[in-house]
């Protein structure tokens, strides 16, 4: 049953985000990495409707009771913007095709605060300043794990639409 599920979440969340411009990087669990290309302001727009987006399409088939053996299941979506290595690295009969960077671990530590901040969906201050004219709600300034500078996370308000039509 588990695998099933997260077959089914990874086969809709990667037709949300190319249907919002971006492309899946890597599936790693049960979580998944995407990157959309650029630093401005429609990069960052296209993320988060995709978030959005993805928020109501995946929690309305999410079982209301986990499967036996499992946690109870959420979505928690991490979003910012800054510069990552994307490349192949390891040992040539291991090699593997990654995204590295700060930016890279500070989406992944925001990902991570979803579930502390009962938020589905949060975003960083960088891909936040691209998104000036949507409605996020500072969340507060948190040291995140493994981190020296704290940042401060927003959360889109329950009255942000997704635009555009139904997905």
């Amino acid at each position: 049953e588990s695998a099933a599920l997260l077959h089914f979440f990874f086969v809709r969340a990667t037709e949300i985000i190319e249907q919002h411009h971006g492309q899946v990087h890597e599936f790693n669990g049960d979580s998944l990495l995407a990157l959309w290309e650029g630093s401005g302001e429609q990069a960052a727009s296209s993320a988060l409707e995709a978030a959005l987006t993805m928020q109501h399409a995946i929690n309305d088939v999410l079982p209301q009771s986990p499967p036996q053996g499992l946690e109870p299941l959420a979505l928690g979506i991490g979003i910012e913007q800054g510069p990552v290595l994307i490349g192949s690295i390891g040992a040539a009969h291991r090699r593997t095709h990654t995204m590295l960077g700060e930016t890279v671990t500070i989406v992944l530590r925001i990902q991570n605060m979803t579930m502390d901040l009962a938020q589905p969906v949060l975003v960083g201050e960088c891909a936040a300043r691209q998104l000036a004219g949507h409605n996020l709600q500072s969340q507060g300034s948190y040291l995140l794990d493994g981190l020296r500078t704290p940042h401060t996370l927003f959360a889109p308000t329950q009255n942000h639409a997704v635009s555009g039509k139904n997905q």
